[in-house]
């Protein structure tokens, strides 16, 4: 019966020795005797899932469990230590690298605050340099010394430290201005994706799970996509069903509700997960071609078919300067939520810094004068 959970693998793995018994094994007590429950762990986690394990304090520096941590960074599976929730624990998080090696480990110290651990995990997935996360990521490089100290700066320092350069980020960063758009009278008819792709003009594609490979050409995984960064996996361009992308190609990732045009070179292929509509630049513009199934995604409420996504009848004149309106829109929107996250930061670091006297109005002098 082991054997058969043992070859099991799940979205997530928790395991405490102090909650659920350690099985009687003393090796627990040391950093070393942890290892192997931790790659046991990692043997049980699907690709996307994340393990959490308390682990001594000494893992984080000793020189007993160097090589542990050594190999954690350098294969990428360790995403996140967290102190400051237990006196005489860690919380470490893994995951499998999915053949992606992250280039930022999250090292944060709770003081006691665990909605502040879940506010940067949060940030830290969707991206290293988001101002919630910036503060505790940490490159993998720099932690890759003849020590591999893991241990968290001062929780109060980082952050009180940011809002400097936060506000320096706030007031240099201009937003986009919103295009001018008026009302106009209805297009000459609409035609569908469908219409188009019988007439030769539109095709569809999708990548199977099988296109995924340790070693071959760069691949655009659904992450990539919604967080608007270069391809992080590898693919095998040789595998059946395998999709190249091309620029101009359109992207979408339903789950997220995200489009994207494709605008990198050649030699990279599409990844599982995420639709592609392919159609003759003389025909329909990329942009413009993007933004209508954005509207379309975005306005359903469940599942669509893209083949009945339909698009106003205009000419490639028209169609490219709806496009610039489209971009336009869209510069808006990722300046705007930079801007938010940055503020929310400032926010919060200004209300903990004020609070405590670590932060004083600058424009007023010293407090006591």
């Amino acid at each position: 019966m082991w054997h058969e959970f043992a070859e099991q693998t799940f979205e997530a793995n928790l395991y405490d020795p102090g909650l659920y018994g350690d099985d009687g094994d003393r090796r627990w007590t040391s950093a070393d005797g942890a290892e192997a429950w931790l790659h046991q762990c990692l043997t049980q986690v699907s690709e996307t899932g994340l393990v959490a394990v308390p682990m001594p304090v000494s893992a984080a520096t000793s020189r007993q469990a160097r090589t542990l941590r050594g190999v954690s960074l350098r294969k990428g599976v360790l995403r996140a230590l967290v102190a400051g929730l237990d006196a005489d624990r860690h919380l470490w998080v893994l995951s499998g690298t999915d053949g992606e090696r992250p280039d930022h480990v999250l090292l944060i110290d709770a003081a006691g605050d665990p909605t502040r651990v879940a506010t940067a995990w949060r940030a830290f997935r969707d991206h290293p340099t988001h101002p919630d996360a910036a503060g505790y990521a940490v490159r993998v490089i720099d932690r890759l010394d003849d020590r591999v100290d893991l241990t968290p700066a001062d929780p109060g320092t980082t952050e009180l430290d940011r809002y400097p350069d936060l506000l320096a980020t706030l007031s240099e960063s201009p937003l986009e201005t919103a295009p001018a758009l008026a009302p106009a009278e209805p297009a000459a008819g609409v035609v569908t994706l469908g219409e188009l792709a019988e007439a030769g003009m539109v095709s569809f594609h999708q990548s199977p799970p099988t296109v995924r490979a340790e070693t071959g050409v760069p691949m655009w995984t659904a992450k990539d996509v919604r967080l608007g960064r270069p391809p992080s996996r590898l693919g095998d361009e040789q595998a059946p069903g395998a999709v190249p992308v091309r620029p101009g190609d359109v992207v979408a990732v339903m789950a997220d509700r995200i489009v994207r045009v494709f605008r990198e070179g050649e030699g990279v292929l599409l990844g599982p997960g995420i639709e592609l509509v392919r159609a003759d630049p003389e025909v329909l513009d990329p942009e413009f071609l993007a933004g209508v199934l954005r509207a379309a995604v975005e306005g359903s409420r469940g599942s669509i078919d893209l083949y009945e996504v339909a698009l106003p009848r205009l000419t490639p004149a028209d169609q490219r300067r709806y496009a610039r309106a489209f971009a336009r829109l869209r510069k808006l929107e990722e300046d705007w939520l930079q801007r938010r996250a940055t503020i929310e930061a400032l926010v919060r670091i200004g209300y903990r810094g004020l609070a405590t006297a670590r932060l004083r109005p600058a424009d007023t002098g010293d407090l006591g004068g």
